[in-house]
């Protein structure tokens, strides 16, 4: 349930209506079931494990970690960073995950005072990769107005604490299995 007390179906079911959707919900054909989650949410849907906490967000968000076949996948979005206070849910969620996802947010540099400020959401999200452990960390959520120059630089300052960071791109793959899968012959 959301801070309102409305459901994922309610929530859903509101954002569809016009002017955002030309269709409503009801309308599709499909059977739909929902299922409305909360933090410290644990699903099992066959060898794929869910986990969820709560994001350091004032109207709330869940963080989730995804693991299958001994890979792990952390997905935090929304989660607003300080410099120096990790967010301890956040790195119990993503101890030894292979991949961060992490929200670098929409900052706007323009009204940043110094250096420290203007990289906060981004070195906040390698400080939780450090400390958690982490593999890999993609990070997201770019100012569209930046310049992929800027962009490369900002990457490039924060690949010296921790080299296995990058900016996320439209396209790109990451490899997060940590074994091997059988091949199905056929």
């Amino acid at each position: 349930m959301g801070a309102n007390g409305a459901s994922i179906k309610q929530r859903l079911s509101d954002q569809m209506l016009r002017p955002n959707f030309p269709v409503s919900m009801q309308t599709m054909r499909s059977q739909m079931h929902f299922h409305d989650i909360a933090p410290g949410s644990i699903i099992r849907l066959d060898d794929v494990v869910i986990e969820t906490i709560a994001l350091n967000r004032p109207n709330g968000a869940l963080g989730y970690r995804i693991t299958w076949n001994g890979s792990s996948v952390v997905y935090a979005t929304d989660t607003d960073p300080s410099l120096g206070h990790l967010d301890q849910g956040l790195l119990y969620l993503a101890h030894q995950a292979d991949l961060l996802i992490y929200d670098a947010d929409y900052f706007c540099y323009a009204n940043a005072n110094d250096a420290d400020q203007q990289l906060l959401p981004w070195k906040a999200g390698t400080e939780v990769a450090i400390a958690a452990q982490v593999k890999q960390i993609a990070l997201f959520h770019h100012d569209p107005n930046h310049e992929d120059d800027f962009l490369d630089q900002v990457e490039a300052e924060l690949k010296v604490s921790l080299p296995t960071v990058q900016l996320a791109r439209e396209g790109s793959n990451i490899q997060v299995l940590s074994k091997s899968l059988p091949v199905a012959n056929g």
